[in-house]
């Protein structure tokens, strides 16, 4: 459950409320390091690697510790970069670029691969925005004293809508990246430029001219027996919103107003996971595990990842606002704990729908800043679909009427 107790003015002058020790959820701070415009000739010959491209627009200085020799990795003329293929165990030993050109219907061609800068340490791994979607920015999340590169968030942009979705490779910080390279208006990523040895210690985004799309020509909506990701999530956030003020209770079914205020700590109708339970349930999605905690509600991505229709699970998380005169989330007892549902973002502001709030059992809308320091846990869930086949935990722990099972409370 979650209680506001105040009202707590943030750096960006909008009003969130603030929660009790009875209520909810998550992150820490949120820095924007300084950049440096810089017009760059296209041709670079670093390490014996030939790059050619585009004039560079806006270039970010790199971020992090010295290395043992400097890179530029630039995508071949007409590419943009649209992943990473790293190596990494505590942080990123290694990395190179993806790249792909991006035709005039905004399609993508085939990929390129760069080469790798770094050393040889921790396991393989890469990730690539997919198809007709390109790099805009990039977040980073550092080791002590910036030593070398923890963590990177990928700014995917679709070429073909207006679509967008982030990445994380290397070891997820469970955070916002506390350094943000984002390409301004009518730029898109074209290389990155760096430092590395054993590590990689550095790291700056080389933005240059967004392609040129003649064609918009967005892919047509799935059908309704398709349900993909983004289609999932968005019926899932539509129902959250359709059930502002009203009350979902203990069998899934909606009430026209809140249901009675329980006592602290009673479990009852409009419950927060009640709620959750029927968005997932009308969206066609797999239902969640209570048990053993923390509760699961699909598939866990970072913080960073989060987009509209994830789900938000608090386990014993409480914000403090920087320099006092704030807080909010759940209480810090082991037994504390919150589900909602996430509706809109901005960067690290995050707007939820959720129900059993300051004690009041109806479905309500909040904005929280995630970048307050906390305590506990925050984890994301990407719901799945019932059109996959059920993974083994799934087919373990779920049987039929599932959903007619209560969770301990939230």
């Amino acid at each position: 459950m979650m209680t506001t107790i105040a009202k707590a003015k943030t750096k960006i002058g909008e009003f969130l409320p603030t929660i009790s020790p009875y209520a909810l959820c998550t992150t820490r701070r949120f820095r924007r390091k300084p950049a440096h415009r810089v017009a760059a000739a296209a041709l670079s010959i670093v390490a014996g690697f030939v790059t050619l491209n585009t004039v560079a627009a806006k270039e970010f200085a790199p971020i992090g510790g010295g290395g043992d020799f400097s890179f530029r990795d630039l995508c071949p003329a007409g590419q943009y970069l649209v992943g990473l293929r790293v190596r990494s165990g505590l942080w990123v030993d290694q990395m190179s670029i993806t790249c792909a050109p991006v035709k005039p219907d905004g399609s993508t061609g085939a990929q390129f691969h760069g080469p790798a800068r770094g050393g040889n340490g921790g396991g393989p791994s890469e990730k690539d925005c997919g198809a007709n979607a390109i790099i805009d920015g990039v977040g980073l999340q550092m080791t002590d004293r910036n030593r070398q590169v923890r963590e990177f968030v990928l700014y995917c942009r679709s070429t073909t809508g207006g679509a967008r979705h982030s990445l994380s490779l290397g070891n997820g910080a469970g955070t916002f990246p506390s350094i943000n390279q984002t390409c301004p208006n009518g730029e898109a990523a074209i290389g990155i430029q760096g430092r590395g040895g054993k590590d990689v210690n550095a790291v700056g985004l080389i933005c240059g001219s967004s392609p040129n799309v003649v064609a918009n020509t967005p892919s047509p909506p799935p059908s309704p027996s398709q349900n993909t990701g983004t289609s999932l999530g968005e019926k899932i956030a539509a129902y959250a919103e359709s059930q502002l003020d009203k009350c979902v209770d203990a069998q899934g079914r909606v009430r026209s107003s809140a249901c009675p205020t329980l006592p602290p700590g009673q479990v009852g109708d409009g419950e927060c996971t009640h709620f959750v339970q029927a968005a997932l349930k009308a969206a066609g999605a797999n239902p969640p595990v209570f048990n053993p905690r923390p509760y699961d509600w699909g598939r866990e991505i970072s913080l960073a990842e989060a987009q509209r229709g994830d789900i938000v699970q608090l386990e014993a998380a409480h914000f403090t606002q920087p320099g006092g005169g704030g807080n909010w989330g759940t209480g810090t007892g082991p037994e504390d704990k919150h589900s909602a549902i996430i509706v809109a973002r901005n960067g690290n502001t995050i707007t939820l729908i959720e129900q059993n709030t300051n004690n009041l059992r109806a479905v309500k809308r909040h904005t929280y800043d995630f970048s307050w320091p906390h305590t506990g846990r925050v984890i994301v869930y990407r719901a799945e679909s019932n059109s996959r086949l059920p993974s083994r935990r799934w087919q373990e722990r779920y049987r039929p009427g599932y959903y007619g099972q209560r969770a301990s409370g939230g």
